[in-house]
């Protein structure tokens, strides 16, 4: 999970623009927030073992996560469009107070 889900792109199909300067920074804060989030709704579906499973697997390489994460939440698409959703909504929400700030 520690690609950029959300990317220019993204918040072009959403409709909002940001200026080139402060893309980066946005863009990092954006997905950093996803990635919070979707961990935090993963972790409440996962027993006991599957959690010890999971740190093990976050201490290796890495590479197997989305595989790993794919075989025991099955909604996992579901959740990681539902956060995009929910936090693309925020931004637009709070698009005028943003501008400036980053």
């Amino acid at each position: 999970m520690n690609d950029n889900i959300i990317t220019s792109d993204t918040l072009e199909e959403y409709g909002i623009s940001i200026s080139p300067e402060e893309q980066p920074t946005l863009l990092d804060h954006l997905n950093e927030t996803l990635s919070e989030r979707i961990g935090a709704e993963v972790t409440e579906q996962l027993d006991d073992d599957q959690l010890a499973e999971l740190l093990v697997t976050q201490e290796g390489s890495g590479k197997n996560m989305n595989a790993w994460l794919s075989e025991r939440i099955p909604d996992l698409k579901e959740i990681i469009q539902d956060e995009v959703d929910i936090l693309i909504g925020e931004l637009a929400e709070n698009a005028n107070s943003i501008s400036g700030t980053l």
